[in-house]
């Protein structure tokens, strides 16, 4: 998983294994002076955690970094952390948990069915969690995690988002069927209102992969 900086300065990715870390890696000529090329994530329940199938999104404003996937370890009888951690962008410290308890899963406005399957921001304040566990993709403010809403979605993965078009991008796999959906959020609409939205755009996409394997990236510049 991997995120570029507001400024373009800094590409971050979140690093695999355990425990879970954020590696920085400047795209400039030169390197920030005393900056360490891997941050671990301690506290608030990701101490030691795995990200192994980790996924990362930049906060609207460019100041925090949100990470969701992590498991208790790199084992396949990992259990799954059933929350969202926010830390300070660049300096990837102050970990704390955003949303979800990583220990107790759950399908409200409170909590996470298990471990996020994708994360994303729109641009204005809002974060996109995809909630796999629960089908669902639930949408929370980014400063307080206050839930806000939800779109019911079977197996949502890896999420992308247009700010320009207000298009979010969900790729789902349900069995081995994959499919990539666009949603339009339509400007102003209520996220209490979205429960029951439909994507505008359905396309199929090559079978034998899943929400850990797969990635997404959107080029938020080009039209269409």
């Amino acid at each position: 998983a991997v995120v570029v900086g507001r400024d373009g300065a800094d590409l971050f990715q979140l690093g695999l294994g355990s425990p879970a870390c954020i590696n920085r890696y400047p795209l400039t000529v030169t390197c920030p002076k005393d900056d360490r090329f891997s941050v671990n994530l301690d506290g608030s329940g990701a101490t030691g955690a795995s990200a192994k199938q980790g996924c990362l999104a930049l906060s609207s404003d460019g100041k925090r970094l949100f990470v969701g996937g992590l498991t208790t370890g790199v084992k396949k009888a990992a259990n799954p952390l059933a929350a969202v951690w926010s830390v300070m962008c660049p300096e990837r410290t102050g970990c704390r948990v955003l949303f979800g308890d990583p220990t107790k899963p759950g399908n409200d406005g409170k909590s996470l069915g298990g471990a996020p399957a994708g994360l994303v921001t729109d641009g204005k304040g809002r974060l996109f969690i995809a909630d796999e566990a629960n089908n669902r993709v639930v949408a929370v403010d980014e400063n307080d995690g206050k839930y806000l809403g939800e779109i019911g979605v079977e197996k949502p993965g890896r999420l992308g988002f247009v700010p320009r078009t207000g298009a979010l991008y969900v790729l789902t796999w349900a069995g081995k069927v994959g499919k990539l959906m666009r949603f339009n959020l339509p400007t102003g609409s209520d996220p209490r209102d979205w429960k029951g939205l439909k994507p505008e755009a359905v396309l199929p996409v090559a079978h034998g992969y899943d929400n850990v394997s797969a990635a997404l990236a959107v080029d938020r510049a080009a039209t269409p």
